[in-house]
């Protein structure tokens, strides 16, 4: 069931993703008795705060509605005269009046107004199109401007809400479809995409392998910078294709199987080790003494719910370590749930994005976007797989000090069995080959003291 403010940001959602904007709201316009002048009241509107005044007062109404009447910005003209705005140029463009201090980058804007019988009755409005917003754009829309048209129309009259509800749905109907195409496409051009991945990175690994010795320097290097350009491509089209099979209902967890905790974690570690390793971070994985050595679950999904979360942890983190342990949540009968807590020394989370972040395609900047080359589906992803298995995810982070996510995942014990914990709360660690994994690739050997004060600071307080 959606209410009214989720199925109009269903359909803002369209309209962005049809115009490949970043930014956008739509609403109607009114004169306000109360204050002599127009108002545009948001229906729908992407989040664009930039310091904490603007963030409350976007949570406080952004449900209800958001009221703008700024006739001297770009979506002035659209209120007052009902012309199209079309402006690539937005901080120097003589229509507006700039943009505030700390305001997100605007690069390029697109004003629609909203008309019934020649009258102006709302406005939408989109920002941040790369290369900028074109006649051609205003035609992709121009069906969703008519049913906004009707939308509002029929509610500003109360005899006409069925009209309403039934453009509505109508609208929802087409959104539904337009979603569905886009599902099967993506499906369709990612296993495509897979199969001449696939070739590329074996055909490297035939010529690194047998014709290595033949190669200069210069050229493995270069073959190098090419199988790391595949596999990251391969890893997007892996998950876009995870994305869009859980999109249509169509991807189920693995069949339950009995398997061995230490040598889950011992795997996901051994796949991390690389990319670890190359960006001079430590990496260590802990699990608690009194955990079963054996449970049954889904394995697949255990395993790729941690790398996952090890590979978010690594790429957002350029120094430090990135830490796992396992420890016991809940045992009822035969049931046990783990708790999984992946720390890093990264970036870290603003906290108004912590519910965000979990969003299809998020990302937190722009500019981060392009520097960690990530499609903003991880977590997504997660939190889906998560969600098919019974389990949770929620996040703690500090800005310039790190993350930690912490998963909850069900499992059976082995044969059913009651199992109860011993109140030992000590951790062992099963890191692979720790030496090799800490902090500096080019140093292979580390001194125990070193290992002693990186264990010391991930231990759980």
């Amino acid at each position: 069931e959606y209410n009214r403010y989720q199925l109009f940001m269903l359909l803002l959602n369209e309209v962005l993703a049809l115009t490949e904007s970043e930014y956008g709201f739509f609403g109607d316009v009114d004169f306000e008795k109360e204050t002599n002048r127009l108002r545009l009241t948001t229906w729908a509107c992407t989040e664009m705060s930039w310091n904490q005044e603007t963030r409350n007062w976007f949570r406080a109404g952004y449900q209800t509605g958001l009221r703008l009447y700024k006739l001297d910005s770009l979506y002035g003209p659209i209120m007052a005269k009902g012309e199209v705005v079309i402006s690539n140029d937005p901080k120097n463009d003589p229509r507006g009046c700039g943009i505030p201090p700390g305001h997100p980058p605007l690069t390029s804007f697109l004003g629609v107004p909203i008309k019934s019988n020649n009258k102006v009755v709302g406005a939408l409005c989109l920002g941040n199109r790369t290369g900028g917003y074109t006649i051609r754009e205003i035609q992709t829309i121009e069906s969703f401007v008519v049913s906004y048209a009707i939308m509002i129309i029929a509610t500003r009259d109360r005899e006409s809400r069925a009209q309403a509800e039934t453009a509505l749905k109508l609208a929802k109907e087409e959104a539904d479809r337009s979603s569905k195409i886009k599902t099967e496409i993506l499906q369709n051009t990612s296993h495509e995409l897979k199969t001449p991945l696939n070739a590329i990175t074996g055909f490297i690994d035939v010529l690194t392998d047998d014709g290595s010795e033949e190669l200069s320097k210069n050229q493995r290097k270069i073959i190098r910078h090419i199988k790391q350009s595949a596999d990251t491509l391969l890893e997007k089209v892996e998950n876009i294709l995870s994305y869009s099979r859980m999109s249509s209902g169509n991807d189920v967890p693995n069949p339950i199987e009995k398997f061995v905790l230490t040598e889950a974690l011992n795997e996901v570690g051994n796949t991390l080790l690389n990319k670890a390793s190359k960006k001079g971070l430590g990496l260590v994985l802990q699990i608690s003494a009194d955990m079963p050595s054996t449970v049954i679950g889904h394995r697949s999904a255990f395993c790729s719910i941690l790398l996952n979360l090890g590979e978010n942890a690594i790429k957002f983190s350029e120094k430090g370590h990135v830490a796992f342990q396992l420890s016991t949540a809940k045992i009822v009968e035969s049931s046990i749930t783990l708790r999984v807590r992946v720390s890093d020394t990264g970036i870290g989370i603003p906290s108004e994005h912590f519910n965000t972040i979990f969003e299809p395609f998020a990302q937190l900047h722009g500019g981060n976007s392009r520097k960690y080359h990530g499609t903003g589906l991880g977590l997504s992803i997660i939190r889906e797989y998560l969600k098919k298995i019974g389990g949770t995810i929620s996040v703690e982070s500090e800005i310039n000090k790190g993350s930690c996510f912490t998963v909850e995942i069900p499992l059976k014990l082995e044969d059913g069995k009651n199992y109860r914990p011993e109140s030992d709360e000590s951790w062992n660690d099963i890191t692979p080959n720790l030496s090799d994994l800490l902090l500096n690739p080019t140093k292979k050997k580390l001194n125990s003291q070193r290992q002693r004060s990186l264990k010391k600071q991930i231990q759980p307080k």
